[in-house]
């Protein structure tokens, strides 16, 4: 009930589901990471947001991430590009997810937040899938490890967290993101 409280008094709210849900249901009662974002478009734009001409929209499913890291990620991801962002606690979430909907952009934390599973273990499942092969993945690191194996897995080049902000990073975005 909460959460369909929340779509309605938050339209534009990034979608949360699941457990996830309950974790934000205080902070989307303060503010909308969406709507806040939106601030930093033209009126014109923050307009057709709120409208139904979201059909150019793409989607991104983020997976494993903390409630803070999860923020910084929409908030940025908002601020540059027309997009929905999905979240994800578990590989189980994440796998239905991906089934039932069409994903643009699969952002998964090098290791879940919920669970502490390996992130390389859900790409490696992703990219063994002949249905899911296909969707861009990125995994979200710091570490340049991490991102050398998950190249080597089947992922685009992803990002940490301190890089989030950079013009790099929006460039690698942008290419899957931008129509």
């Amino acid at each position: 009930m909460l959460q369909i409280a929340a779509r309605l008094l938050f339209p534009c709210h990034a979608l949360v589901q699941g457990d996830r849900f309950r974790q934000y249901a205080s902070i989307i009662r303060e503010t909308c990471f969406s709507c806040a974002a939106m601030q930093y478009r033209s009126e014109e734009t923050l307009s057709a947001h709120h409208g139904n001409s979201m059909m150019t929209q793409k989607t991104v499913l983020s997976a494993g991430q903390c409630g803070p890291d999860h923020a910084s990620l929409v908030r940025f991801l908002v601020r540059n590009f027309d997009v929905q962002i999905i979240a994800t606690d578990l590989p189980a979430d994440t796998l239905e997810t991906l089934r039932s909907q069409t994903i643009d952009l699969v952002l998964i934390n090098r290791r879940l937040d919920a669970d502490n599973t390996d992130g390389m273990d859900i790409l490696k499942t992703l990219k063994n899938d002949g249905e899911l092969a296909h969707v861009p993945v990125m995994i979200v690191s710091n570490f340049k490890d991490a991102q050398h194996a998950a190249v080597q897995a089947g992922a685009i080049r992803g990002f940490g967290k301190a890089e989030l902000s950079s013009p790099v990073v929006r460039e690698r975005l942008a290419e899957i993101l931008s129509d």
